[in-house]
């Protein structure tokens, strides 16, 4: 898995470089957000379970 954790690194730190943004990728006309853009499932399952809310 280390390799897929640097191909997403790697675009990233490319998309990073384009200095754009949400904004910059409207404008461009882009339909559906790049993949680095989305959260992977297993963290947001990781995320949701590690979330505790204290209700008082």
């Amino acid at each position: 898995m280390a390799s897929a954790d640097g191909d997403r690194f790697k675009d990233l730190k490319a998309f990073d470089d384009t200095k754009a943004d949400v904004k910059g990728l409207v404008d461009a006309g882009v339909a559906s957000l790049p993949k680095i853009l989305i959260q992977p499932a297993e963290e947001l399952i990781n995320g949701l379970n590690n979330c505790h809310l204290e209700v008082q």
